[in-house]
Order: C-alpha cells, then structure tokens, then sequence
C-alpha cells in the first residue's frame, strides 16, 4: 500500500507520475475521469485520491492540481 512504510520521497514520486498520466489522459480525451474498462490502473488511483479526499487525507496541494486537471470531487 503506498500508506506503508515506503519513503514519502518514492511516494511522492508514483504520485506525480499516476498524476502525469492522468494529465496525459485529460490532454487526449478533453476530461479528466478514465473509465475501469479504458484504464484500470489509472482509474483506481483516482478512485484512491477521491476516496483519500473523502477521510480529509489529501493534501491541499493535490486537490489542487487534481481540481486544475478538472476532477470532480463533489458526487458521491
């Protein structure tokens, strides 16, 4: 789990690179919100920062740049 006992650096560091790809995804699609059956590594780590957003764990700056790509946080 990337909650475990890994180094906040490498964690960081698959953050940025899953959020790289969904801009990538949002660049070629014109939205941000991958579908399971298009891309379900990306669409589960979505799921995961929403889900993190829901429990007041994301931090501001990624529900910032997340918010910038146009992800909606707001439907249940």
């Amino acid at each position: 789990d990337e909650d475990g006992s890994e180094a906040h650096t490498s964690n960081y560091q698959f953050w940025l690179q899953r959020y790289n790809e969904l801009k990538i995804f949002q660049q070629k699609n014109g939205h941000a919100n991958p579908s399971y059956l298009n891309d379900p590594q990306l669409y589960s780590w979505l799921h995961r920062q929403k889900t993190q957003y829901r429990k007041e764990k994301l931090s501001p700056d990624r529900y910032q740049m997340l918010i910038e790509l146009g992800v909606h946080f707001d439907y249940h």
